[in-house]
């Protein structure tokens, strides 16, 4: 037998995963790895010439090149790929729907 309060929580969970938040990112990490991937891969960067061109300790870049992105920040893979000379431009317009949406554009 369900309790009205927690049917009450438990839809109020299910509506707050839905929303952009910590479980669902504006900019997901995997995005911005697979843009920084494909500028490592381009330029035919070794590990060394990642870190001393990103600022990133050496130790860090297998894990960042391995997608063990747990102690990276959608902030700090910005500022990789800031780094590796990519602009990034945070675009705010209204929807035409009632909700917005996040969309990753690459050029």
């Amino acid at each position: 037998p369900f309790q009205i309060g927690a049917r009450v929580a438990r839809a109020n969970r299910k509506r707050r995963a839905s929303l952009p938040g910590v479980r669902n990112p504006f900019i997901r990490k995997q995005d911005l790895l697979a843009e920084i991937k494909r500028i490592v891969d381009a330029r035919d960067l070794s590990q060394v010439e990642v870190a001393d061109q990103t600022g990133e300790a050496r130790s860090q870049v297998p894990l960042l090149l391995n997608a063990k992105l747990r102690g990276f920040s959608t902030d700090r893979l910005a500022r990789i790929l800031l780094r590796l000379g990519r602009d990034i431009q945070v675009v705010i317009r209204p929807s035409k729907r009632r909700t917005g949406s996040v969309s990753l554009i690459r050029r």
